[in-house]
């Protein structure tokens, strides 16, 4: 068990490793998105909600490996007490077990349905976004 630091929606630092939730995908802390009408910053939303998943709490992490996509050296991926499920359930993160486990669809379909978080109206998939940026 060790307690972590949120650097954006889907990567916590713990012991100055960066580690990215397993089977989600969040808006990037520069990305913006629409919700009824108006711009705002869905990147910085999906960070403090992941900050108040895991504020107060110890995060374990299991099931580490490393980053496939070597975004960079030090990432691995781990699967960490539900928080990834539970970022996805309320619409600020969207399923990215397409790509690897866990998968998370059924949480995000609920999200979709119920406009939770992200689908309350419009934004960009985290992974067109950031193929956009670069």
């Amino acid at each position: 068990m060790i307690d972590g630091d949120t650097i954006d929606g889907d990567t916590l630092e713990i012991a100055g490793v960066k580690v990215r939730l397993a089977g989600m995908d969040a808006p990037e802390r520069g990305q913006i998105c629409r919700r009824y009408g108006a711009e705002y910053s869905c990147g910085a939303e999906a960070t403090r909600a992941l900050r108040h998943l895991i504020d107060g709490n110890t995060v374990t992490c299991a099931g580490a490996t490393r980053d496939r996509d070597r975004l960079w050296a030090d990432v691995v991926t781990c699967r960490a007490d539900g928080i990834a499920e539970r970022m996805v359930a309320d619409g600020w993160a969207v399923n990215a077990g397409r790509y690897e486990p866990p998968d998370y669809r059924f949480e995000e379909a609920a999200a979709r349905r119920w406009r939770r978080g992200l689908h309350a109206e419009t934004f960009v998939d985290p992974v067109v976004w950031r193929q956009g940026k670069r």
